[in-house]
């Protein structure tokens, strides 16, 4: 049986950081009432976010009593602990970053000391918010793209050469994305990166990842180069924009004058 963390967020706690940590307290059964009375909170505000984790996959409905009209009165279950930092989900179960903004703005700090200007901390803190949300968009892509690309030319093959093909597929998909994100962001890194990544990882190495379809691609041919031709066209909807850059700055500017 595997141990259950106990971590929880110190200091002042939003709302749902406190129905989310009494949810992991009653992990096996809990009630929107339960959640209520354990954090003084509203009970819409409650079966909001329970609906939410629901959407998400992190809560499962377990139980529903008869007679129950509403979700007060149904009980829920924890299903994947996600630690002891709530997560931020929209009213579909989706992730948000807008939390994020805060958090790379005091990362931002840190990482530059003292030696810093306004156009500093605007260009260092969103770089990392946008960062984190294209990683995280350009790997949901890939992944429905690997499964749209299984299930409509890969029907007929048995699950070890879908593995296989459905690599192939995926390198050429990232080959082609990655071109469009060092043409976003440029191939060069700034000196804020160079120097949080001196600071925090001194011993970096550069390996060769190892490719398990080596051999396979070679003996495979023409349908490898088929696979990685709809790899590229799947990547070819990608589309990498930048955002306006105007608001940050100069929210930041009013303030420091």
């Amino acid at each position: 049986m595997s141990k259950v963390s106990t971590l929880i967020v110190t200091g002042k706690k939003e709302p749902r950081q406190k129905m989310w940590e009494a949810m992991r307290l009653l992990r096996p059964g809990f009630t929107v009432n339960d959640i209520v009375r354990r954090t003084a909170g509203r009970s819409a505000d409650v079966s909001r976010y329970i609906q939410a984790l629901t959407k998400a996959g992190v809560v499962k409905l377990v139980e529903t009593p008869e007679g129950a009209t509403t979700s007060r009165g149904k009980v829920f279950a924890l299903i994947r602990d996600e630690g002891a930092d709530h997560p931020r989900l929209n009213k579909n179960g989706e992730r948000t970053f807008e939390h994020l903004a805060t958090e790379n703005i005091w990362r931002t700090l840190r990482i530059l000391g003292g030696h810093l200007t306004v156009q500093d901390i605007a260009k260092t803190a969103s770089a990392g918010g946008v960062a984190g949300y294209t990683m995280t968009v350009l790997l949901r892509q890939v992944r429905q793209a690997r499964r749209d690309f299984t299930l409509t030319k890969l029907q007929r093959c048995k699950q070890a050469t879908k593995v296989r093909r459905a690599d192939v597929f995926c390198e050429a998909w990232v080959h082609a994305v990655h071109e469009q994100v060092a043409a976003f962001a440029g191939a060069k890194l700034s000196p804020a990166v160079e120097q949080y990544l001196a600071h925090h990882y001194p011993d970096l190495e550069q390996q060769k990842p190892r490719d398990r379809n080596a051999t396979a691609r070679r003996k495979a041919g023409v349908r490898a180069i088929n696979d990685a031709m709809h790899g590229l066209l799947a990547a070819a909807d990608v589309r990498l924009n930048h955002g306006m850059t105007t608001a940050v700055p100069l929210a930041l500017a009013q303030v420091a004058s």
